[in-house]
């Protein structure tokens, strides 16, 4: 592995408040949006929404848990060596200087962790979404184990990363909001 040392005041980092909007890759947010947005807006149209909180709640869960993922991501990137052979990807912020792959490890356990205490009060109110809730666990947790490079580079990660942020994330946010699955009837 190859490193510059480079003079801590010669780091140039953004304004704080954009560092961290790069390092959480805030421009992916939109994965999680879109389908809590559009689950939220039908029951809304729908006068379905029967805990707004709980359904709030659990959408901020659901934000912190991808911001969660793309900070394991950067740090197993940065741990295998994937930056240092694909220097273009990613947003670098480990290479830059801007934060240590420490900190980055230790902050996704973190948002992880608050991520599933954020989705308790769901579970708590609605026992019948467990079975989903156990599915994303099942998925998550082989994702992060199974592999020593993680998820990258395999085939099935498009279809694992379509199940946690398509039909999963929109049946629990559903459930969060104190509705009922539709089921066209």
């Amino acid at each position: 592995m190859v490193f510059q040392v480079v003079p801590v005041a010669e780091i140039t980092k953004p304004f704080f408040l954009v560092r961290w909007l790069i390092i959480l890759k805030a421009h992916n947010f939109f994965l999680v949006a879109i389908p809590l947005f559009v689950t939220f807006t039908k029951n809304w149209i729908d006068t379905t929404v029967m805990d707004p909180f709980v359904g709030f709640i659990s959408a901020l869960g659901a934000i912190f848990l991808h911001s969660s993922i793309n900070l394991r991501n950067d740090f197993m990137d940065h741990l295998i060596g994937l930056d240092r052979v694909h220097p273009q990807s990613g947003n670098r912020a480990i290479q830059k200087g801007w934060v240590t792959a420490n900190t980055i490890q230790k902050l996704s356990v973190s948002m992880m962790l608050l991520g599933i205490f954020l989705g308790f009060p769901e579970l708590m109110i609605y026992r019948e979404f467990l079975i989903v809730t156990c599915l994303a666990c099942i998925l998550g947790y082989f994702g992060m184990i199974s592999f020593n490079s993680g998820l990258k580079l395999r085939k099935w990660t498009e279809w694992f990363s379509f199940l946690l942020l398509g039909p999963l994330l929109t049946i629990g946010f559903q459930g969060a909001m104190g509705s009922c699955i539709v089921t066209g009837k």
